[in-house]
Protein backbone atom coordinates (compact mmCIF):
# COMPACT_ATOMS: atom_id res chain seq x y z
CA UNK A 1 0.00 0.00 0.00
CA UNK A 2 1.07 3.35 -1.20
CA UNK A 3 0.50 6.33 1.39
CA UNK A 4 -0.58 9.56 -0.58
CA UNK A 5 2.09 12.06 -0.04
CA UNK A 6 2.00 15.29 2.32
CA UNK A 7 3.49 18.19 0.74
CA UNK A 8 4.86 20.19 3.69
CA UNK A 9 5.78 23.63 2.46
CA UNK A 10 1.77 23.52 1.70
CA UNK A 11 0.02 21.67 4.29
CA UNK A 12 -0.35 24.52 7.24
CA UNK A 13 -2.05 26.57 4.49
CA UNK A 14 -4.41 23.60 3.39
CA UNK A 15 -5.13 23.31 6.72
CA UNK A 16 -5.74 26.51 7.76
CA UNK A 17 -7.91 27.07 4.78
CA UNK A 18 -10.04 23.78 5.65
CA UNK A 19 -10.47 24.73 9.25
CA UNK A 20 -11.98 28.56 7.94
CA UNK A 21 -14.73 27.25 6.61
CA UNK A 22 -16.09 25.16 10.03
CA UNK A 23 -17.37 22.52 8.57
CA UNK A 24 -15.35 19.85 10.39
CA UNK A 25 -17.57 17.34 13.00
CA UNK A 26 -20.44 19.68 12.07
CA UNK A 27 -24.18 18.07 11.70
CA UNK A 28 -25.28 16.65 8.30
CA UNK A 29 -27.32 19.41 6.15
CA UNK A 30 -29.63 18.83 3.46
CA UNK A 31 -27.47 21.22 1.11
CA UNK A 32 -24.58 19.05 0.69
CA UNK A 33 -26.42 15.65 0.70
CA UNK A 34 -28.16 16.70 -2.00
CA UNK A 35 -24.88 17.03 -3.87
CA UNK A 36 -23.95 13.24 -2.91
CA UNK A 37 -27.11 12.34 -4.12
CA UNK A 38 -26.57 13.96 -7.73
CA UNK A 39 -22.98 12.26 -7.63
CA UNK A 40 -24.11 8.69 -7.02
CA UNK A 41 -27.37 8.97 -9.29
CA UNK A 42 -25.22 10.66 -12.13
CA UNK A 43 -21.55 8.58 -11.85
CA UNK A 44 -24.16 5.03 -11.05
CA UNK A 45 -22.16 4.27 -8.11
CA UNK A 46 -23.95 2.57 -4.71
CA UNK A 47 -21.92 5.14 -2.08
CA UNK A 48 -20.97 8.77 -2.58
CA UNK A 49 -19.19 11.36 -0.19
CA UNK A 50 -18.06 14.46 0.72
CA UNK A 51 -14.87 13.87 2.19
CA UNK A 52 -12.67 16.91 3.96
CA UNK A 53 -8.78 15.44 4.34
CA UNK A 54 -7.96 16.82 7.79
CA UNK A 55 -4.71 16.50 9.47
CA UNK A 56 -4.55 12.72 10.63
CA UNK A 57 -8.27 11.88 8.86
CA UNK A 58 -10.49 11.96 6.18
CA UNK A 59 -13.86 12.83 7.86
CA UNK A 60 -17.04 12.77 5.52
CA UNK A 61 -19.31 15.92 5.59
CA UNK A 62 -21.90 13.84 3.93
CA UNK A 63 -22.26 10.45 2.80
CA UNK A 64 -24.91 8.04 0.46
CA UNK A 65 -23.84 4.38 0.86
CA UNK A 66 -21.41 4.17 3.84
CA UNK A 67 -22.10 4.28 7.58
CA UNK A 68 -18.68 5.53 8.87
CA UNK A 69 -17.74 9.25 9.43
CA UNK A 70 -14.34 9.06 8.99
CA UNK A 71 -11.25 7.23 8.73
CA UNK A 72 -7.86 7.63 8.58
CA UNK A 73 -5.97 9.74 6.52
CA UNK A 74 -2.66 7.40 5.78
CA UNK A 75 -5.07 4.93 4.04
CA UNK A 76 -7.60 7.22 2.12
CA UNK A 77 -7.96 7.18 -1.61
CA UNK A 78 -8.99 10.97 -1.23
CA UNK A 79 -5.47 11.74 -0.04
CA UNK A 80 -3.97 11.09 -3.26
CA UNK A 81 -7.31 12.92 -5.08
CA UNK A 82 -6.12 16.15 -3.68
CA UNK A 83 -2.39 15.73 -4.86
CA UNK A 84 -3.93 17.45 -8.69
CA UNK A 85 -6.71 19.28 -10.01
CA UNK A 86 -7.92 16.92 -12.44
CA UNK A 87 -10.96 14.18 -11.38
CA UNK A 88 -8.60 11.35 -9.78
CA UNK A 89 -9.65 8.03 -10.63
CA UNK A 90 -9.24 3.87 -10.27
CA UNK A 91 -11.27 1.66 -12.02
CA UNK A 92 -10.06 -1.75 -10.23
CA UNK A 93 -8.04 -1.11 -6.79
CA UNK A 94 -7.25 -4.62 -6.69
CA UNK A 95 -4.61 -4.42 -9.66
CA UNK A 96 -3.86 -1.29 -8.48
CA UNK A 97 -0.10 -1.69 -6.60
CA UNK A 98 -0.79 1.33 -5.05
CA UNK A 99 -4.11 -0.07 -3.26
CA UNK A 100 -4.41 -3.33 -3.61
CA UNK A 101 -3.55 -3.92 0.28
CA UNK A 102 -5.65 -1.15 1.38
CA UNK A 103 -8.13 -2.10 4.16
CA UNK A 104 -10.32 0.05 2.54
CA UNK A 105 -9.98 -2.99 -0.34
CA UNK A 106 -9.75 -5.91 0.96
CA UNK A 107 -12.16 -5.26 4.00
CA UNK A 108 -15.18 -2.94 4.63
CA UNK A 109 -16.01 -0.50 2.48
CA UNK A 110 -14.68 -3.06 -0.16
CA UNK A 111 -13.18 0.25 -2.22
CA UNK A 112 -12.72 -1.61 -5.85
CA UNK A 113 -13.50 1.71 -7.94
CA UNK A 114 -13.27 5.08 -6.71
CA UNK A 115 -13.34 8.68 -8.70
CA UNK A 116 -12.79 11.46 -6.81
CA UNK A 117 -13.27 15.51 -7.79
CA UNK A 118 -10.77 17.92 -5.33
CA UNK A 119 -12.61 20.69 -3.74
CA UNK A 120 -10.50 23.17 -4.62
CA UNK A 121 -10.96 27.01 -2.62
CA UNK A 122 -10.46 30.07 -4.58
CA UNK A 123 -6.90 30.10 -2.81
CA UNK A 124 -5.87 27.63 -4.49
CA UNK A 125 -6.05 25.17 -1.70
CA UNK A 126 -7.16 21.27 -1.98
CA UNK A 127 -9.43 21.00 1.46
CA UNK A 128 -11.12 17.54 -0.03
CA UNK A 129 -13.23 15.51 -2.41
CA UNK A 130 -16.25 14.61 -3.79
CA UNK A 131 -15.90 11.28 -4.70
CA UNK A 132 -17.82 8.02 -5.60
CA UNK A 133 -17.02 4.43 -5.12
CA UNK A 134 -17.92 1.03 -6.15
CA UNK A 135 -17.92 -2.36 -4.97
CA UNK A 136 -16.84 -4.14 -8.87
CA UNK A 137 -14.66 -2.80 -10.97
CA UNK A 138 -15.76 0.35 -13.10
CA UNK A 139 -15.03 3.71 -14.98
CA UNK A 140 -16.59 6.62 -15.54
CA UNK A 141 -17.71 8.02 -18.98
CA UNK A 142 -16.11 11.74 -20.30
CA UNK A 143 -19.63 13.28 -18.84
CA UNK A 144 -19.11 11.68 -15.95
CA UNK A 145 -16.20 13.24 -15.26
CA UNK A 146 -17.17 16.38 -16.20
CA UNK A 147 -20.55 16.14 -14.15
CA UNK A 148 -18.16 15.48 -11.17
CA UNK A 149 -16.05 18.12 -11.14
CA UNK A 150 -18.48 20.59 -12.09
CA UNK A 151 -20.87 19.13 -8.56
CA UNK A 152 -17.24 19.65 -7.02
CA UNK A 153 -17.35 23.43 -7.51
CA UNK A 154 -20.54 23.62 -6.75
CA UNK A 155 -19.51 22.49 -3.42
CA UNK A 156 -16.92 25.00 -2.66
CA UNK A 157 -19.53 27.75 -3.94
CA UNK A 158 -21.78 26.42 -1.48
CA UNK A 159 -19.06 26.20 1.03
CA UNK A 160 -17.60 30.00 0.06
CA UNK A 161 -21.20 31.40 0.63
CA UNK A 162 -21.72 30.01 3.82
CA UNK A 163 -18.56 31.36 5.23
CA UNK A 164 -19.75 34.38 4.18
CA UNK A 165 -22.66 34.55 5.47
CA UNK A 166 -20.90 34.11 8.97
CA UNK A 167 -18.44 36.70 8.07
CA UNK A 168 -21.08 38.31 7.47
CA UNK A 169 -23.32 37.64 10.67
CA UNK A 170 -19.62 38.40 12.40
CA UNK A 171 -19.53 41.97 11.34
CA UNK A 172 -23.62 42.30 11.99
CA UNK A 173 -22.98 41.55 16.22
CA UNK A 174 -20.08 43.54 15.57
CA UNK A 175 -21.33 46.61 14.61
CA UNK A 176 -24.42 45.71 17.13
CA UNK A 177 -22.43 45.94 19.89
CA UNK A 178 -20.01 49.00 19.26
CA UNK A 179 -23.98 50.49 18.53
CA UNK A 180 -24.48 49.26 21.78
CA UNK A 181 -21.46 50.36 23.56
CA UNK A 182 -21.87 53.71 21.57
CA UNK A 183 -25.52 53.70 23.26
CA UNK A 184 -24.25 52.69 26.84
CA UNK A 185 -21.24 55.81 26.69
CA UNK A 186 -24.31 58.46 26.29
CA UNK A 187 -26.69 56.96 28.50
CA UNK A 188 -24.00 56.08 31.13
CA UNK A 189 -22.61 59.97 31.12
CA UNK A 190 -26.82 60.71 31.27
CA UNK A 191 -27.10 58.10 34.13
CA UNK A 192 -24.01 59.37 36.25
CA UNK A 193 -26.04 62.76 36.96
CA UNK A 194 -29.55 60.43 37.62
CA UNK A 195 -27.01 57.95 39.96
CA UNK A 196 -25.28 61.23 41.82
CA UNK A 197 -28.46 62.67 42.90
CA UNK A 198 -29.37 59.28 45.11
CA UNK A 199 -26.35 58.93 45.69
CA UNK A 200 -25.75 62.12 48.01
CA UNK A 201 -29.21 61.64 49.33
CA UNK A 202 -27.59 58.74 50.96
CA UNK A 203 -24.23 59.35 51.54
CA UNK A 204 -25.67 62.92 53.23
CA UNK A 205 -28.02 61.51 55.65
CA UNK A 206 -25.81 58.46 56.72
CA UNK A 207 -23.23 61.46 57.97
CA UNK A 208 -25.82 63.17 59.71
CA UNK A 209 -27.17 60.12 61.37
CA UNK A 210 -23.90 59.27 62.37
CA UNK A 211 -23.07 62.59 63.44
CA UNK A 212 -25.98 62.55 65.73
CA UNK A 213 -25.29 59.36 67.12
CA UNK A 214 -21.73 60.18 68.20
CA UNK A 215 -23.10 63.32 69.99
CA UNK A 216 -26.29 61.57 71.22
CA UNK A 217 -29.25 63.42 69.56
CA UNK A 218 -31.34 60.80 68.63
CA UNK A 219 -34.68 61.07 67.77
CA UNK A 220 -36.64 58.40 66.75
CA UNK A 221 -39.16 59.71 64.13
CA UNK A 222 -36.71 61.57 62.57
CA UNK A 223 -34.44 58.21 62.46
CA UNK A 224 -36.89 56.41 60.97
CA UNK A 225 -37.57 59.11 58.12
CA UNK A 226 -34.08 59.57 57.46
CA UNK A 227 -33.45 55.85 56.75
CA UNK A 228 -36.57 55.36 55.02
CA UNK A 229 -34.94 58.60 52.36
CA UNK A 230 -31.84 56.36 52.74
CA UNK A 231 -34.13 52.98 51.35
CA UNK A 232 -35.39 54.79 48.88
CA UNK A 233 -32.44 56.47 47.35
CA UNK A 234 -30.79 53.02 47.06
CA UNK A 235 -33.67 51.02 45.19
CA UNK A 236 -33.54 54.04 43.09
CA UNK A 237 -30.06 52.80 42.18
CA UNK A 238 -31.02 49.19 42.31
CA UNK A 239 -33.15 49.88 39.68
CA UNK A 240 -31.25 51.83 37.22
CA UNK A 241 -28.00 49.05 37.10
CA UNK A 242 -30.44 46.28 37.32
CA UNK A 243 -32.18 48.07 33.81
CA UNK A 244 -28.59 48.64 32.53
CA UNK A 245 -27.23 45.53 33.08
CA UNK A 246 -30.51 43.98 31.64
CA UNK A 247 -29.68 46.07 28.19
CA UNK A 248 -25.74 44.75 28.63
CA UNK A 249 -26.42 41.67 28.77
CA UNK A 250 -29.31 41.36 25.99
CA UNK A 251 -27.07 39.10 23.50
CA UNK A 252 -26.08 37.21 25.65
CA UNK A 253 -28.73 35.49 27.16
CA UNK A 254 -30.88 33.45 25.88
CA UNK A 255 -33.29 32.20 28.66
CA UNK A 256 -36.91 33.48 29.45
CA UNK A 257 -38.25 34.57 32.29
CA UNK A 258 -42.30 35.12 33.62
CA UNK A 259 -42.11 39.03 34.28
CA UNK A 260 -45.28 41.83 34.72
CA UNK A 261 -45.53 44.27 31.48
CA UNK A 262 -45.65 47.04 34.07
CA UNK A 263 -42.24 45.76 35.60
CA UNK A 264 -40.72 45.00 32.39
CA UNK A 265 -41.50 48.28 30.97
CA UNK A 266 -40.38 50.60 34.36
CA UNK A 267 -37.41 48.80 33.83
CA UNK A 268 -36.71 49.97 30.35
CA UNK A 269 -38.03 53.82 31.34
CA UNK A 270 -35.66 53.77 33.60
CA UNK A 271 -33.11 53.10 31.18
CA UNK A 272 -33.97 55.78 29.40
CA UNK A 273 -35.13 58.42 31.60
CA UNK A 274 -32.24 60.31 31.72
CA UNK A 275 -31.29 60.69 27.84
CA UNK A 276 -34.63 62.22 27.73
CA UNK A 277 -34.54 64.55 30.74
CA UNK A 278 -30.96 65.73 29.22
CA UNK A 279 -33.22 66.23 25.74
CA UNK A 280 -36.40 67.73 27.85
CA UNK A 281 -38.09 65.38 26.21
CA UNK A 282 -41.64 63.97 28.67
CA UNK A 283 -41.88 60.36 28.76
CA UNK A 284 -45.69 58.61 29.90
CA UNK A 285 -46.58 55.61 30.41
CA UNK A 286 -50.19 54.69 29.76
CA UNK A 287 -50.95 51.41 31.24
CA UNK A 288 -54.41 49.21 30.95
CA UNK A 289 -52.80 45.51 31.84
CA UNK A 290 -51.24 43.52 34.58
CA UNK A 291 -50.53 40.66 32.09
CA UNK A 292 -47.69 38.34 32.91
CA UNK A 293 -45.01 37.86 29.69
CA UNK A 294 -42.69 34.87 29.19
CA UNK A 295 -40.10 36.62 27.56
CA UNK A 296 -36.04 37.36 27.00
CA UNK A 297 -36.28 40.20 29.41
CA UNK A 298 -32.92 40.93 27.88
CA UNK A 299 -33.38 40.68 24.26
CA UNK A 300 -36.70 42.46 24.54
CA UNK A 301 -35.83 45.13 26.92
CA UNK A 302 -33.09 45.47 23.63
CA UNK A 303 -35.56 46.11 21.27
CA UNK A 304 -37.88 48.23 23.29
CA UNK A 305 -34.96 50.52 23.72
CA UNK A 306 -34.22 50.84 20.15
CA UNK A 307 -37.45 52.15 19.52
CA UNK A 308 -37.41 54.76 22.40
CA UNK A 309 -33.97 55.99 21.07
CA UNK A 310 -35.21 56.09 17.66
CA UNK A 311 -38.25 58.74 19.03
CA UNK A 312 -35.30 60.57 21.02
CA UNK A 313 -33.60 61.04 17.73
CA UNK A 314 -37.22 62.00 16.07
CA UNK A 315 -38.35 64.83 18.45
CA UNK A 316 -35.46 66.19 20.17
CA UNK A 317 -35.42 68.64 17.79
CA UNK A 318 -39.41 69.42 17.92
CA UNK A 319 -40.35 72.06 20.12
CA UNK A 320 -43.18 69.43 21.66
CA UNK A 321 -41.34 66.81 22.30
CA UNK A 322 -43.25 64.15 23.74
CA UNK A 323 -42.73 60.09 24.05
CA UNK A 324 -45.85 58.05 25.18
CA UNK A 325 -45.80 54.01 26.19
CA UNK A 326 -49.14 52.81 25.37
CA UNK A 327 -50.23 49.13 26.90
CA UNK A 328 -53.40 47.37 25.90
CA UNK A 329 -54.48 43.68 27.36
CA UNK A 330 -56.04 41.23 24.88
CA UNK A 331 -57.38 38.36 25.24
CA UNK A 332 -53.86 36.42 23.98
CA UNK A 333 -51.60 38.99 23.52
CA UNK A 334 -50.52 42.42 25.02
CA UNK A 335 -49.69 45.29 22.89
CA UNK A 336 -47.41 47.90 23.45
CA UNK A 337 -47.22 51.08 21.29
CA UNK A 338 -44.32 53.35 21.26
CA UNK A 339 -45.73 56.81 20.29
CA UNK A 340 -43.44 60.24 19.89
CA UNK A 341 -44.56 63.69 18.71
CA UNK A 342 -42.81 63.26 15.46
CA UNK A 343 -45.28 63.25 12.44
CA UNK A 344 -44.45 60.18 10.97
CA UNK A 345 -42.24 58.30 8.38
CA UNK A 346 -41.46 59.14 5.11
CA UNK A 347 -44.10 56.94 2.66
CA UNK A 348 -41.23 56.55 0.42
CA UNK A 349 -39.06 54.59 3.02
CA UNK A 350 -41.71 53.02 5.21
CA UNK A 351 -40.87 49.62 3.54
CA UNK A 352 -37.50 49.75 4.45
CA UNK A 353 -37.07 50.59 7.55
CA UNK A 354 -37.22 47.55 8.94
CA UNK A 355 -34.02 46.07 6.72
CA UNK A 356 -30.76 46.00 8.22
CA UNK A 357 -28.50 48.91 7.53
CA UNK A 358 -31.14 50.93 6.31
CA UNK A 359 -30.75 54.56 7.66
CA UNK A 360 -31.68 58.44 6.68
CA UNK A 361 -29.37 59.64 9.49
CA UNK A 362 -26.30 61.19 8.87
CA UNK A 363 -22.99 59.57 8.21
CA UNK A 364 -21.77 58.87 11.86
CA UNK A 365 -24.99 59.13 13.23
CA UNK A 366 -25.87 55.35 13.06
CA UNK A 367 -25.42 52.51 10.67
CA UNK A 368 -29.45 51.25 10.62
CA UNK A 369 -29.42 48.33 12.76
CA UNK A 370 -31.94 49.50 15.31
CA UNK A 371 -34.86 48.40 14.12
CA UNK A 372 -34.23 45.52 12.04
CA UNK A 373 -32.17 44.06 15.50
CA UNK A 374 -35.40 45.14 17.50
CA UNK A 375 -37.77 43.34 14.88
CA UNK A 376 -35.12 40.12 15.12
CA UNK A 377 -35.86 39.79 18.87
CA UNK A 378 -39.48 40.64 18.75
CA UNK A 379 -39.76 37.50 16.22
CA UNK A 380 -37.40 35.72 18.36
CA UNK A 381 -40.07 35.80 21.56
CA UNK A 382 -43.21 35.22 19.71
CA UNK A 383 -44.37 38.54 18.27
CA UNK A 384 -44.69 41.08 15.70
CA UNK A 385 -43.79 44.31 15.14
CA UNK A 386 -44.84 47.18 12.51
CA UNK A 387 -45.34 50.52 12.09
CA UNK A 388 -48.52 52.25 11.79
CA UNK A 389 -48.29 54.38 9.12
CA UNK A 390 -52.73 55.62 9.29
CA UNK A 391 -51.19 56.87 12.78
CA UNK A 392 -51.34 60.90 13.20
CA UNK A 393 -48.25 60.51 15.18
CA UNK A 394 -45.08 58.14 14.83
CA UNK A 395 -46.25 55.15 16.39
CA UNK A 396 -45.08 51.38 16.07
CA UNK A 397 -46.71 48.35 17.53
CA UNK A 398 -45.43 45.01 19.01
CA UNK A 399 -47.41 42.35 19.87
CA UNK A 400 -46.53 39.63 22.62
CA UNK A 401 -48.38 36.25 23.47
CA UNK A 402 -49.07 36.48 27.30
CA UNK A 403 -48.71 33.60 29.50
CA UNK A 404 -51.70 31.91 29.43
CA UNK A 405 -52.88 30.93 33.14
CA UNK A 406 -51.48 27.03 33.68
Amino acid sequence: MKKAPIQIEIEPERLAELNSYELLDTAPESDYDDFTLLASQICQTPIALISLVDENRQWFKSKIGLDATETGRDISFCGHAIQDNQVFEVCDSTKDSRFADNPLVTGQPNVIFYAGAPLITPNGQKVGTLCVIDHKPYKLTHEQRNSLASLSRMIVTLMELRKKIKQIKYTQDLMIEQSKISVIGEMSRSMAHEINNPLFIMLGKTRLLQNKLIKGHFEHEKFIDDTDKIIAAGERISNIVKSLQIFTNQTKSTSTEPIEIMQFISSVADLISPLLVKDQIVLNIENTSNALLKINCAQMAGAINHLLLNSRDACRELSDKWIKIKIIDNTNSVEIYVIDSGNGINKQIQNKIFQPFFTTKEVGQGVGLGLSVAEGAVRANGGSIQYLANEKNTTFQISLPKLQDL
